[in-house]
């Protein structure tokens, strides 16, 4: 495929999520071919960065817009700003659509929850005004206005569907976040932290990346020239505190680009884009929010022409299954055959045992009727790509009429989320047992013994008496017949 529409001005690469996880699209990678001319691609990776194709080409800087993913296997948007032209690419990039925009300038898109959904803004004299539309852009709704805003950055966060914008409030000369529930009719304003006021104008920008469990991430970096910085801020509070969690200076020749992965034990992948004289490489690394400490996933260099991998990945829609009998959907990336191999009894059969390129397959399985959990290994294998095997793990039942069983909880647990302290009341009919407290990297930061008919009141202290960092934790109820467990955000 070869796509040529617009020259753009500056360098610009960015890499969004798509819809299956470790689905990541990327723009502008630069590259010299066999008489040494420069060209720019778009690119995708089935894996997080650890298989590169290279979707389109370019001699012209056609894909310094910006990408958007969406909520649907294969289909992004490329916005260009300067035209105000939007591309809807589907099949995994294979192909694209002009949409056709009736709004004279838009500023900036943001995919919703539907497939054609758009939020699109745009900043006039001063202030802002939120379209929405449900035909990509065809045609459109205002939606919201806001009065001395200029926005900066939309973000739609597809779990919760939460809408959020960042705007720069001229009146008060300060950076204001706009967090809505209802897809963008009503909003709940907030104004960052202070140390995210002064990147407000020239080439300072902040941009959002809303994380599950209510948590915010704000990547902040500043250009200019070949001098730039980046930032990366951890908010629990809509960006009223902050925590910085990350600091980077690129190298002369390196551009970079952090995107959130939309897990937790995943964190964020860094691309590097290392761009010099006859060199151009492109590098992966990511980093779990427990460390933020980037370790290397996969380079290419582009200073010969590049040749795609031939490659399988599957993905299934969930690792852990319950004990009932259902279907699982695996999602098959694939450039080339494949077959799909199992000798496991409780799986029953798959919609399609072979396939060639991207498919969705159904995995039926029995329940489980025992008490244990139990595993199946998945081999996938092509006459071209290596093999690849999945694990899936399957929970055990436990008696709905075991009275000891039925009977223990956590129960209630108040205020969640918490700042100071928090109260819960577990119910345990007899034996012993204890509550544990544990980080996302697994560490017991707290114990208390269980006491039949006793509250237990975490002050938000480890074992040492420090006060523990703002986050995610999960108390969990032992005793030696049950273990349960259940998620608590302590806020800053």
């Amino acid at each position: 495929m070869l796509i040529s529409i617009w020259i753009t001005i500056s360098f610009s690469m960015n890499m969004v999520s798509g819809s299956y996880p470790g689905e990541i699209y990327t723009n502008n990678i630069m590259f010299n071919d066999e008489q040494n001319v420069l060209h720019y691609g778009l690119g995708y990776s089935p894996d997080y960065g650890k298989h590169f194709i290279l979707l389109g080409t370019t001699t012209d800087q056609g894909f310094g817009a910006v990408l958007h993913g969406t909520a649907y296997p294969g289909e992004f948007y490329l916005h260009d700003t300067l035209v105000d032209c939007i591309l809807k690419f589907h099949n995994f990039g294979t192909s694209y659509s002009i949409m056709n925009i009736s709004i004279p300038e838009i500023d900036m898109i943001e995919p919703g929850a539907s497939l054609n959904d758009l939020f699109l803004y745009d900043n006039t004299s001063g202030n802002s005004i939120l379209y929405a539309s449900t035909n990509s852009g065809s045609s459109y709704t205002e939606i919201h206005s806001f009065t001395q805003v200029t926005l900066k950055d939309i973000a739609w966060e597809r779990t919760s569907g939460t809408l959020y914008l960042l705007g720069y409030h001229s009146a008060t000369s300060t950076l204001r976040l706009y967090v809505s529930n209802d897809a963008g009719i009503n909003f709940i304003e907030y104004e960052l932290d202070a140390q995210l006021q002064s990147p407000i104008s020239g080439t300072d920008m902040v941009r959002l990346m809303p994380a599950e469990n209510g948590e915010i991430y704000l990547l902040w970096y500043w250009l200019s020239g070949y001098q730039r910085e980046y930032r990366l801020y951890a908010s629990y509070d809509n960006g009223e505190t902050c925590e910085l969690v990350w600091q980077y200076n690129p190298l002369m020749y390196e551009w970079i680009d952090v995107l959130w992965s939309g897990n937790m034990q995943l964190g964020f992948l860094k691309q590097s884009f290392l761009w010099y004289t006859a060199y151009n490489e492109l590098e992966y690394s990511q980093s779990p929010c427990s460390t933020f400490s980037f370790l290397p996933v996969a380079s290419y260099s582009f200073n010969v022409p590049y040749e795609n991998p031939i490659y399988l990945v599957p993905t299934p829609a969930s690792e852990l299954l319950s004990p009932a009998g259902g279907a699982l959907t695996l999602h098959i990336r694939s450039n080339a055959d494949w077959q799909i191999h199992n000798d496991t009894e409780w799986v029953t059969g798959f919609s399609q045992s072979s396939g060639q390129g991207h498919q969705e397959v159904v995995m039926n399985y029995l329940n489980n009727p025992t008490t244990l959990n139990r595993t199946c290994h998945i081999l996938f294998t092509s006459n071209a790509a290596p093999d690849t095997i999945i694990t899936i793990i399957q929970s055990g039942y436990v008696s709905n009429y075991d009275p000891f069983v039925e009977s223990v909880s956590i129960g209630s647990v108040y205020p969640n989320p918490f700042r100071g302290s928090m109260t819960f009341s577990p119910k345990i009919p007899f034996g012993e047992g204890t509550i544990s407290i544990y980080n996302l990297k697994g560490q017991k930061v707290r114990e208390h013994p269980l006491v039949r008919g006793e509250d237990i009141v975490w002050n938000g202290r480890d074992t040492q008496d420090r006060d523990v960092a703002p986050g995610v934790y999960l108390i969990r109820l032992n005793t030696k017949e049950i273990s349960i467990s259940q998620k608590v955000l302590k806020l800053k």
